[in-house]
């Protein structure tokens, strides 16, 4: 926002200080949320539109607070909260919600399944197990890497219940 004061020949002066520690917040909310996704999401067995729900919901959920409350004592600009926001805040705690999720578990269940298929698409390598164990998580079976799993392998799976009590896949 810029006024003029009469007197100071039209000159602007700003009176809403640029605070550069939201922008580096906004980058940092955005790339942890891709890390995140990247690392992790995988392993939180939960279908990838239910963690885009819960990312826009962890998005959207400080556009409710008053701005008086919130965004102008901390002197920005009412579009600089909300991107603040949508782009740093929410990401951030989507990234940290699904990070407990996944790292404050139950007890672990391993159990040991047969590889039927090993199906290599580019850089991504895809398992199928022989009882159809993680059909409904595609995202849970690839590999970016070489797995070293060839047919007739057998593949060790370990699940616990999650912080927010839905399954999770953990490292045995």
């Amino acid at each position: 926002m810029v006024r003029s004061e009469p007197g100071d020949r039209g000159i602007p002066r700003s009176v809403v200080k640029d605070a550069q520690w939201s922008i580096w917040w906004m980058a940092l909310g955005i790339l942890s949320t891709v890390v995140a996704l990247l690392t992790w999401g995988k392993e939180v067995l939960q279908p990838v539109p239910v963690l885009l729900r819960a990312l826009a919901g962890c998005c959207l959920v400080g556009l409710v607070l008053p701005y008086r409350w919130t965004g102008a004592l901390l002197r920005l600009d009412r579009a600089e909260w909300r991107l603040l926001w949508a782009l740093g805040i929410g990401p951030t705690l989507f990234t940290l919600g699904s990070g407990m999720h996944r790292y404050l578990h139950g007890p672990v269940t391993c159990t040991e399944h047969r590889v039927v298929h090993v199906l290599a698409t580019g850089f991504i390598w895809r398992i199928e197990l022989e009882d159809g164990t993680l059909a409904d998580h595609p995202l849970a079976r690839e590999h970016y890497l070489d797995p070293g799993l060839v047919p007739g392998d057998t593949c060790r799976i370990c699940l616990a219940r999650g912080l927010f009590g839905g399954a999770v896949m953990v490292d045995p």
